[in-house]
């Protein structure tokens, strides 16, 4: 054998063993790994109060899915168990006439500003997230009837009300006649204990045109009877009563 042969041998001989080894080495240290997964995944299993030598039948990848089953339903009841105490903490009993304490301060602060306070303002008050103020304000509407008027006196105009008796079965077409009437702003049929069946709101300016509206509604077919009325000075609001029955609800 020449010497270069025996060398080429020598070096295939090395090369070959330094794979085994390696391959070896590697088995090893994967071994190794895999018992501290296996190890490190029961420990996470004891925590989350799973005994964790009923599990020393499965394999790693078994354990591997079954843990990660586990935790994703505790984040999961973690995150309900959350939104439950938020929703607690601020409750939003918006159903029907059913209204939480926090619903009742809210109406109330809006009833006092005329629907005009801010948001900002209501989240100081009660303490509250603005976000939440604002989702409770959009609900809370429907208990609300807010609207702007017109200051008339600034105008120099009068607003007058005008109750009018109708026969039978006239009310309806006599109520839809005056509304397309100049200076009226809305109309509506009444009950009432006197034969007031049409409630009609109009914006006037003197005392003739006060008494040429009136004579003109008389005219109408089917018109029995007619009075008007005006508010003249504003005694005063008792909030209290509707403060009373927010709280009764």
């Amino acid at each position: 054998m020449s010497s270069s042969s025996f060398q080429e041998r020598q070096n295939g001989a090395g090369l070959c063993q330094t794979r085994e080894d390696h391959d070896n080495n590697h088995g090893i240290e994967s071994g190794a790994s895999s018992s501290s997964s296996r190890h490190m995944l029961l420990q996470g299993m004891e925590k989350l109060g799973i005994n964790a030598k009923s599990l020393e039948s499965l394999t790693l990848e078994q354990l591997h899915d079954l843990f990660n089953r586990l935790n994703k339903l505790t984040l999961s009841t973690s995150s309900s168990s959350h939104s439950n105490n938020q929703k607690e903490r601020y409750p939003l009993h918006v159903d029907g006439a059913i209204l939480s304490p926090i619903d009742k301060h809210m109406l109330k602060l809006l009833l006092a500003s005329n629907g005009d306070v801010s948001s900002m303002t209501l989240s100081k008050e009660l303490g509250i997230p603005l976000t939440t103020v604002q989702r409770r304000r959009k609900r809370l509407t429907e208990f609300l009837d807010v609207s702007c008027s017109l200051a008339l006196r600034k105008f120099d105009l009068r607003s007058i009300t005008f109750f009018i008796a109708a026969e039978n079965g006239m009310s309806t077409n006599i109520a839809k006649e005056i509304l397309t009437w100049p200076s009226v702003i809305s109309v509506a049929r009444t009950l009432s204990n006197n034969n007031i069946d049409i409630k009609a709101d109009v914006v006037l300016k003197t005392n003739k045109e006060i008494i040429d509206f009136s004579e003109k509604v008389k005219m109408m077919p089917g018109v029995k009877e007619l009075f008007w009325t005006e508010s003249i000075e504003l005694i005063g609001k008792n909030s209290d009563v509707l403060y009373s029955k927010i709280d009764s609800t």
